[in-house]
Order: C-alpha cells, then sequence, then structure tokens
C-alpha cells in the first residue's frame, strides 16, 4: 500500500508503451511504472515499509514526502542565490587580499 502510494507521490505517472508491462499489484494498488524502473535501494525501502502497520505507513510517508519537499526548497533557494552568493565570494576574496581576514581557530569558537 505505503509502495504504491509513495511511488504514485514521488514520481510523474508516465504512460505505458507497448512494450513495458504495468504493475498491477505493489503494495496492494495500481501504478503505471515498471518495478526495475525504480532504483534498487528504493525498492528494498518500499517493500520494507509496506510492513509496517498503516498508521506507521503514513508516518514513513509524510517523513518521506516532507524530506523530498525540503531538497526541492533547498535546490531552489540555491539556485536562485548564485548571484548572491558569487558577491559574497567575492566581498570575501577581496577581504582577505586586503588583510581583513585571520585564520579561523576551531578552539576558539
Amino acid at each position: 500500500m505505503l509502495g504504491c502510494w509513495l511511488l504514485a507521490q514521488c514520481c510523474p505517472q508516465q504512460p505505458v508503451t507497448s512494450n513495458q508491462q504495468p504493475v498491477t499489484s505493489y503494495g496492494g494498488g495500481r501504478v503505471r511504472r515498471r518495478i526495475g524502473d525504480m532504483g534498487k535501494l528504493l525498492e528494498k525501502v518500499l517493500l520494507e515499509a509496506s510492513k509496517l502497520p498503516d498508521q506507521e505507513q503514513e508516518a514513513f510517508a509524510a517523513w518521506a514526502l516532507a524530506e523530498l519537499e525540503s531538497e526541492r526548497r533547498w535546490d531552489d533557494l540555491f539556485a536562485r542565490s548564485q548571484d548572491v552568493l558569487a558577491k559574497m565570494a567575492d566581498e570575501a576574496r577581496q577581504e582577505y587580499r586586503a588583510g581583513l581576514t585571520e585564520p579561523l581557530d576551531p578552539d576558539t569558537l
């Protein structure tokens, strides 16, 4: 149940072409992607998660989806901040060249 639901949430459904066989029963549901298209480690995670009680499956799925969304947000933030990060790096180099920096000593942090 979780495997099918999580796969449907995380992976865009693709039409099945004539040379592909849809998976009709994975985790108690129907999906339009072949299991062979999924990474082996993800497949193992989904199979193990499908053995959990329904409430734990839901909690795991909510956590996994939140993690995926968080990664998307970080990727977006970094992509949109490249100009700012480049400017900050330039400023840091200028400060270093001007002798305005000092070595970082982890013991004094």
